[in-house]
């Protein structure tokens, strides 16, 4: 029940949202649903502001105060919730995908203002075509839309020919800061051990938190680097790139489809038949994309001709940028950054596996084993994130029925952890480490 609860919650966050932003910004959405649905009650919506508190006032009677403010708190706060509840939680679920993507992601954050004005100016463009009547205007139109195609190729192959992408960035991100790490001893505790009194009663607490930090530190670096060879041997980074091209067509398709229907508005006679619609012309373009012949459009006079020639050759340069450049190319070099990028993460985890040895006289395995005492929550959190099964923590492996209060043996009894651990280690020593 509380699920479905939920449910109905988030549609109607979803559709308050959604309504508010189309009426706002695009169209009265209202006055278009009741004209599709009864005409005749078009008059009745002068009175939706006395529909809105009447239905306000029965989700107050049906849920109560307690619940009635929730809904009302949660709607009025969903992108925020959106943003940052929901985006994190996808993120962290699929960060595979995150990751994939995330090239995309950085490029558009970090030109957001530009591509912000030319994709406002691609869409005023699109209008302009389809609402106006007037020649200098649609010219206009079809100039700008023309512009921002030719744009959009150019920065497709600017951005597979570029010397580093994000993924080389975060590669040379890492090792410097693994270098500074190195040099300012930010990863030595030596000297928090040194500063520690062996008599002090909490000495073997301190010991432990210290312990605890290097061995998370380390096991996070491996954790990564795991994560990044599965996806760099899977075929994520395809799905971005072929995306990246289906992208292309589909802005060509859009652009040349009104570049040939401002060309119509502009002379009726340049395809047969005449009057031909938007839509039909998109199908068109597509076919030309697709070198698919269509005998029902035919270009008539020569500016057609000449646009669709044109649109020939942008259909060379896609498969040309699309198979050659950025799957092939780009994917050659993203896997080649991947690579430098886990070779920095192999190298950082090696190290400090060594420098854990050496400093606490005991392997990561063993680490895990005794921190399962105090933090076997998280460390099955990290291992069920790497892939590998659960461990069972001190308290789960002892068994605690049929005994009286005089014979449970002691938490901190070897006696009882020693078989315990020793299993644990068995069968922990056959895990894969980055090489």
């Amino acid at each position: 029940m509380g699920n479905f609860l939920n449910r109905i919650r988030e549609i109607i966050a979803i559709g308050v949202w959604a309504f508010a932003v189309i009426k706002l910004l695009v169209f009265d959405v209202d006055i278009y649903v009741i004209n599709f649905l009864s005409p005749s009650s078009v008059p009745l919506l002068q009175y939706r502001f006395f529909a809105l508190i009447a239905t306000l006032s029965l989700l107050w009677v049906a849920l109560g105060t307690a619940s009635f403010r929730r809904l009302v708190v949660y709607v009025a706060c969903y992108p925020l919730v959106v943003l940052f509840l929901y985006t994190p939680i996808f993120i962290f679920r699929h960060w595979a995908i995150a990751i994939a993507f995330y090239p995309a992601i950085h490029t558009n954050i970090a030109h957001f203002r530009r591509n912000f004005v030319f994709t406002t100016i691609a869409i005023l463009s699109l209008l302009a075509i389809e609402l106006s009547d007037h020649r200098v205007t649609i010219i206009a139109g079809m100039t700008l839309l023309a512009a921002f195609l030719l744009f959009h190729f150019i920065d497709r192959v600017r951005m597979a020919y570029q010397p580093s992408s994000v993924l080389a960035d975060l590669r040379s991100i890492a090792r410097r800061f693994w270098r500074y790490a190195q040099e300012k001893g930010l990863l030595d505790s030596s000297d928090k051990l040194s500063k520690l009194d062996p008599t002090a009663p909490d000495y073997e607490i301190k010991r432990m938190e210290v312990i605890s930090a290097d061995f998370f530190t380390t096991v996070w670096i491996q954790a990564a680097a795991e994560k990044l060879r599965d996806l760099a041997v899977s075929r994520l980074l395809d799905i971005y790139l072929i995306c990246a091209v289906l992208f292309s067509v589909v802005v060509t398709v859009v652009v040349y489809s009104a570049l040939y229907y401002g060309l119509v508005k502009l002379s009726s006679n340049s395809f047969h038949p005449v009057g031909l619609s938007w839509l039909d012309l998109m199908g068109y373009s597509f076919g030309r994309l697709m070198t698919a012949d269509l005998p029902d459009i035919k270009p008539v006079s020569g500016i057609a001709q000449c646009l669709v020639y044109s649109e020939m050759v942008f259909t060379l340069l896609l498969m040309v940028i699309g198979l050659q450049v950025v799957l092939t190319m780009q994917r050659e070099r993203y896997q080649q950054e991947f690579d430098g990028l886990l070779d920095a993460l192999g190298s950082a985890h090696q190290e400090l596996a060594i420098q854990f040895e050496s400093l606490y006289g005991m392997s990561l395995i063993d680490a895990e084993v005794l921190l399962m005492r105090k933090h076997a929550s998280l460390i099955n959190a990290i291992r069920g994130w790497r892939g590998l099964e659960r461990l069972k923590s001190p308290q789960e492996s002892v068994p605690q029925t049929n005994l009286s209060n005089s014979e449970k043996p002691n938490a901190m009894s070897d006696e009882v952890e020693s078989p315990k651990f020793s299993d644990v280690r068995t069968t922990q020593r056959d895990e894969p480490f980055i090489d």
